[in-house]
C-alpha cells in the first residue's frame, strides 16, 4: 500500500507530515501560522488541511472567536507513522548514496595526488564531504561561499571569493541552486577542474 498515493510530490508529503505532527503534538495553529511554518501560501495550507479532513486523518472542532481546533484521528496517526517511516527510509538511502559517492570522489583525488581541493556551497553534501575527508586523511584548502562572513565551516576555511589561481579541483556542493552555482564555476574556471557529484542530478 502506497503512503499518500494522491500526493504528487515529496514536498507535498513533507508538508502533510509536518501538519500531522504538529496536530499530534497538540499545536493547534491557525492556517495562517501553518502556512508561515511551511513557507507556503495560506490558500495552499488550507488545501492541505482539507485533504487531511477528507481522508479522515484530521477532525475539526469550532471554538469561540471563529477559530478551529484540529484533532488527529486514529487513522491520521497511522498515516503519520507510515509517512514518517517512508521519509526516514528515503533520507537514510539518500545519505548512504551521498556518503558512498563522496568516498569515491575523494579516494580518486587522493590516488591522483590532487592537493588543492576546494568545496563550493554549503549544504548537507558539504558536511558529508568534510566528514568523509577526515576518514580518508584528505584536506580541503577552502570552502567557497559567495559573500559569506563566516571564517570556517566544520574546520574548513571559508572564502567569500573564488581563489581561481589556487584551485586544482573544486567540488560543487550547492544543493539548492546547483545550476546557477555550476554556471558561475564554469564561467570562472576550466571545466576540468570542476567535480559535479552525480547525486545533484545536473
Amino acid at each position: 500500500m502506497k503512503v499518500f498515493p494522491n500526493l504528487k510530490s515529496t514536498t507535498d508529503k513533507k508538508n502533510i507530515l509536518k501538519i500531522l505532527t504538529d496536530i499530534n503534538k497538540g499545536v493547534n495553529s491557525s492556517q495562517r501560522s501553518m502556512s508561515f511554518k511551511l513557507g507556503i501560501s495560506a490558500g495552499l495550507a488550507n488545501s492541505y488541511i482539507k485533504r487531511c479532513v477528507s481522508k479522515g486523518w484530521v477532525k475539526i472542532k469550532s471554538v469561540p472567536k471563529r477559530r478551529y481546533m484540529y484533532y488527529l484521528t486514529p487513522k491520521g496517526f497511522l498515516e503519520k507513522s507510515k509517512l514518517t517511516a517512508e521519509y526516514l527510509s528515503s533520507s537514510f538511502e539518500l545519505y548512504r548514496n551521498m556518503r558512498n559517492e563522496c568516498h569515491q570522489i575523494l579516494l580518486d583525488c587522493k590516488k591522483k595526488k590532487i592537493k588543492k581541493i576546494y568545496l563550493s556551497g554549503q549544504s548537507e553534501l558539504t558536511e558529508v564531504l568534510i566528514l568523509t575527508a577526515k576518514e580518508l586523511d584528505v584536506a580541503f584548502e577552502g570552502l567557497f561561499i559567495f559573500g559569506s562572513n563566516k571564517k570556517d565551516f566544520f574546520g574548513v576555511e571559508v572564502c567569500n571569493y573564488l581563489p581561481i589561481e589556487k584551485i586544482d579541483k573544486i567540488i560543487l556542493c550547492d544543493m539548492k541552486s546547483s545550476f546557477k552555482a555550476l554556471a558561475y564555476l564554469k564561467n570562472s574556471l576550466n571545466k576540468d577542474k570542476i567535480i559535479v557529484p552525480k547525486i545533484l542530478n545536473i
